[in-house]
């Protein structure tokens, strides 16, 4: 019976930051995207986003801890987010209105667009007009 189980979404995302990074970090994910922040944790942010959440690492302290298992990551990481129906264009007007520079956007062979940019950590995120993914 064990074949026949599947998984039912992603629960999170994460990313990380260097720890003096914390407060522009929280300051972005709030004040550019919106996101409704669920707390502090001992070395993270977390905020709600649709069924999912999206955690935010100290880099340093994660990479250390000892519970949960130490993880982390260097470099540029990448998220992809999905605008509403509709709002794609204002969703660019809105990082532009906050100074949000788009390092590029992409208007996929599907028709489908999305733009990209950096958060204050220098992951590159990503806002699609609409499931990439479909066949």
């Amino acid at each position: 019976m064990t074949e026949d189980l599947r998984l039912a979404g992603v629960l999170e995302t994460v990313l990380y930051y260097a720890s003096d990074q914390q407060d522009d970090m929280e300051w972005f994910y709030e004040n550019v995207l919106g996101l409704v922040s669920l707390g502090l944790g001992r070395w993270s942010l977390a905020f709600r986003l649709g069924q999912g959440v999206v955690l935010l690492f100290d880099r340093e302290r994660s990479s250390t801890q000892d519970e949960p298992p130490p993880h982390g990551a260097s470099g540029s990481i990448h998220a992809a987010f999905l605008a509403a129906p509709g709002e794609y264009d204002a969703w660019k007007d809105r990082l532009a209105d906050r100074g949000v520079t788009l390092t590029d956007e992409i208007a996929w062979d599907s028709g489908v667009r999305s733009c990209y940019f950096n958060d204050p950590a220098g992951n590159l995120l990503e806002i699609a007009e609409r499931d990439l993914w479909t066949g």
